[in-house]
């Protein structure tokens, strides 16, 4: 629903008001070892597109929690990640959207986590693109139990306007300035510092 409704939003925009070239793409291979995404980066290589950002918007679900054997739902949207390349530019455009459009429970995480990215960006990340992608882990994902009505609906709205936001300041920046992968020390040092002190504990526990 959000894919169709941002390439919506931007198919209506004149392509003489906009930069860049935007490619919506949606993929249904995640059960058979990602053929689909692997395919669409061999087809980039060889066609030399020059992909500034692989942006990805999954799982816009509510929370739910078991309680005596049942599924509850908590009136919650399910807590998001969203991974970001480390590029100062990216980063900031990302924290400015979820801010503006107030998506509750949101954090962003780097890409250089103990499990990488475990998203539909992951070979996309791994293979150097700069990445945007946003996951949630809902209880009942990919269960029979995982049904339209688990969809936050209030929350298709204000994901979709952050994204529009982040894809439009892409739209009109310098190429150079969203391509590029720079370290940022402080960053690693506050992630690495968390990651120390949560082991640390696990092990005194």
């Amino acid at each position: 629903a959000e894919v169709m409704a941002l390439a919506k939003y931007f198919g209506a925009v004149p392509k003489d008001q906009r930069e860049k070239t935007i490619m919506f793409v949606t993929f249904d291979t995640h059960f058979s070892m990602y053929q689909g995404h692997l395919d669409m980066i061999r087809r980039v290589r060889e066609q030399k597109m020059n992909v500034l950002v692989d942006i990805v918007i999954e799982h816009i679900g509510k929370e739910v929690v078991e309680r005596d054997g049942e599924l509850v739902e908590t009136g919650y949207v399910e807590p998001r990640g969203i991974f970001v390349t480390e590029n100062p530019f990216l980063l900031a455009l990302v924290r400015q959207a979820v801010e503006r459009h107030n998506l509750e429970r949101t954090v962003v995480l780097p890409t250089y986590t103990i499990l990488g990215v475990p998203t539909d960006a992951g070979d996309f990340n791994r293979r150097g693109f700069n990445i945007i992608s946003l996951i949630s882990p809902p209880l009942y994902i990919y269960d029979p139990v995982d049904t339209p009505d688990k969809v936050a609906f209030d929350q298709l709205n204000p994901t979709a306007s952050a994204f529009a936001d982040i894809i439009l300041s892409i739209d009109r920046a310098p190429a150079k300035r969203t391509s590029i992968r720079a370290w940022i020390p402080k960053y690693r040092f506050q992630y690495y510092g968390v990651v120390a002190k949560t082991v640390a504990q696990m092990l005194l526990d």
